[in-house]
C-alpha cells in the first residue's frame, strides 16, 4: 500500500510540474478587427435623390477586405445588395424605413463583420414641377424643386429602362370629391404602340402599373394612347384606337382597378385625338365619318344623331384635319382645323346643349387671318377670356377672335422652337417650353409675354409639365 502510494505522489508531483514547465509556451494573437467610424444609426433620404454613406474603415492591409451592403424590402420580399467601401445609390425606394446593413468581410481569415443601420425615405416630389420630355423623341421625366433644382431622367435612374417613345401627355388624376384630394397617380402617355404609357406615383415617382395593365381584360396587337383628360372622381376617359374609354370609378377609390377600362364605348366612329369633355356629354371629331360625334353623360353613343341651329357650317359635314378642339364652356366651344376642300385653315364657334337629342348651336366660321402660321406642329390654347394663344416656329402668338387680331409675344426664346404651350398656376401666367427651358410668362391685362421666371437645366423639348403644391 505504501508502495503505491508512492508511486501515486510521484507522479502528481510530476504532472505539476510538467504543468508549471508549459506556461508560456503559447504565443496567441488575436486577429486585427477593422474599425468601422462614421457610421450614422439613422440616415434620412428624399425618394429621387443620392444616397451616399462613406464610413471611414481603417485597417492594417485593407487589400484583405471586401465590403457589401443590404437593404430589406419586406413589401416586396427581398434584399437590395451592393459591394463597396462606399454605398452610392438613386434612391428609388418607398416611403418608409428600412432595416440596413453593412458587412465587413476578412478575406485573409473568412471573419465578417456586422453593422445595422437604418434608413428612413422621405417623399421628395411631394412639391415642385414634373416635366415630361422629349430627346429625340425619347421620353424622359424631370422634377423641378422649388428652389429651381432640376433632377432629370428619374424613372430611367429607379428603373434601369426608359419610358415609351413619343411622349405626349403627363396627366395628374386627382380624386376631386374625397376629402383632402388625394392624388391617385401621374400617367405619362406616349405614342409608343407597344408601350403606350406607365402610371407612377405623384410623391415618390414609382412606377404603379403599365398602361396595358390598365384594362379589365388582356390587351394584344397595337394600342394608340391618343389623348386623355381627367375626371373629378379620380379616373380619366380618353381615346385609344380611335375609341372612347371611360375609366371605372364604380368602386371605391383605393381599389386596385379603380380608374380601369373595359371595353370602347361600341359604335360606329374613328375619334381624332382631340376631344371635349363636361360632365354632362363628350364630344369628339369622327374622322371616319366627318363629323362632330356626340357621347351623352353615360358615354353612350350618339353620333351626328344631334339637332342644329344656324348655318355657319355644317357639323355633320365637316371633312377637316382637325388641329385643336377646345372648350371654355358649353356654349362656347372651337375648334381650329385645315378644311381638305381648300387646304385653308378656319376656326369654328359653336355651343352645346345636352338635351334628348342634344342641339349643336353653330356660331361661326372665319379663315384664319395668318394662314403661314400653322402646321400640324403648332401647339394651341385657349384662355377663359376665349384670347387663343398659338406657336410657331420660335414664337407664341396672341389671338383674338372677336377682332381677328394677331400679335406675336415679345419674349425672346433665343431662336429656339416652342414645343409646349399650358397656363400655369398663378392666374394670367403661361408656361413655354422651349429645348432645356421653361418660361413663365406675364399675359395678364397689357402684358405680352413678359417673363415672371425662367427654368434651366432641363434635358429636351418640354412636351407637358404639372406644378404640385405640397
Amino acid at each position: 500500500m505504501k508502495k503505491i502510494l508512492v508511486i501515486l505522489i510521484a507522479g502528481l508531483a510530476l504532472f505539476a510540474t510538467s504543468c508549471i514547465e508549459d506556461l508560456g509556451n503559447y504565443d496567441y494573437t488575436a486577429p486585427e478587427d477593422p474599425v468601422v467610424t462614421g457610421l450614422d444609426s439613422v440616415y434620412f433620404v428624399n425618394v429621387g435623390d443620392q444616397l451616399v454613406i462613406k464610413p471611414s474603415i481603417s485597417y492594417s492591409n485593407k487589400e484583405d477586405l471586401s465590403y457589401e451592403w443590404k437593404i430589406s424590402i419586406p413589401d416586396e420580399v427581398r434584399e437590395a445588395t451592393y459591394e463597396g467601401e462606399e454605398l452610392n445609390i438613386f434612391f428609388g425606394l418607398k416611403t418608409k424605413s428600412y432595416n440596413a446593413r453593412l458587412t465587413v468581410v476578412n478575406n485573409a481569415n473568412g471573419m465578417k463583420y456586422f453593422y445595422y443601420f437604418i434608413i428612413t425615405a422621405q417623399a421628395n416630389f411631394s412639391e415642385g414641377i414634373a416635366v415630361l420630355t422629349s430627346v429625340g423623341g425619347k421620353a424622359e421625366l424631370s422634377f423641378v424643386k422649388p428652389d429651381g433644382t432640376v433632377q432629370s431622367n428619374i424613372y430611367e435612374q429607379m428603373y434601369n429602362e426608359s419610358l415609351p417613345d413619343n411622349p405626349r401627355q403627363l396627366i395628374a388624376i386627382q380624386h376631386q370629391y374625397m376629402q383632402g384630394l388625394p392624388y391617385l397617380g401621374y400617367w405619362i402617355i406616349c405614342g409608343d404602340q407597344e408601350n403606350p404609357g406607365v402610371e407612377i406615383d405623384v410623391n415618390t415617382f414609382q412606377r404603379i402599373k403599365y398602361f396595358r395593365e390598365n384594362f379589365f381584360d388582356d390587351q394584344e396587337g397595337s394600342l394608340n394612347a391618343q389623348a386623355f383628360i381627367p375626371q373629378a372622381a379620380g379616373v380619366m376617359s380618353g381615346i385609344v384606337n380611335g375609341k372612347l374609354y371611360i375609366g371605372a370609378s364604380s368602386t371605391y377609390y383605393i381599389s386596385p382597378i379603380y380608374g380601369f377600362f373595359g371595353s370602347p364605348v361600341p359604335g360606329d366612329y374613328t375619334l381624332a385625338s382631340q376631344f371635349v369633355y363636361s360632365q354632362a356629354y363628350y364630344l369628339g371629331y369622327d374622322q371616319a365619318n366627318n363629323n362632330l360625334s356626340y357621347f351623352d353623360g353615360g358615354a353612350n353613343f350618339y353620333g351626328d344623331a344631334f339637332n342644329v341651329t344656324g348655318d355657319a357650317f355644317d357639323p355633320k359635314n365637316m371633312d377637316v384635319e382637325l388641329y385643336a378642339f377646345e372648350m371654355i364652356s358649353m356654349d362656347v366651344n372651337y375648334i381650329f382645323a385645315k378644311d381638305n376642300a381648300d387646304d385653308k385653315v378656319y376656326e369654328y364657334k359653336f355651343g352645346v346643349i345636352p338635351m334628348n337629342p342634344a342641339m349643336i348651336n353653330v356660331l361661326e366660321k372665319n379663315e384664319f387671318p395668318r394662314q403661314d402660321l400653322v402646321n400640324e406642329n403648332t401647339k394651341w390654347l385657349l384662355t377663359n377670356t376665349e384670347i387663343v394663344y398659338f406657336t410657331h416656329a420660335d414664337k407664341v402668338y396672341r389671338y383674338n377672335p372677336l377682332n381677328q387680331e394677331i400679335r406675336a409675344l415679345d419674349t425672346d426664346f433665343g431662336g429656339r422652337n416652342v414645343s409646349m404651350i399650358k397656363l400655369g398656376t398663378e392666374e394670367n401666367t403661361l408656361v413655354a417650353g422651349t429645348e432645356g427651358n421653361l418660361y413663365f410668362l406675364d399675359i395678364s391685362t397689357g402684358k405680352y409675354g413678359d417673363i415672371k421666371e425662367k427654368i434651366s437645366g432641363l434635358q429636351g423639348e418640354p412636351v407637358d409639365l404639372y406644378e404640385k403644391k405640397n
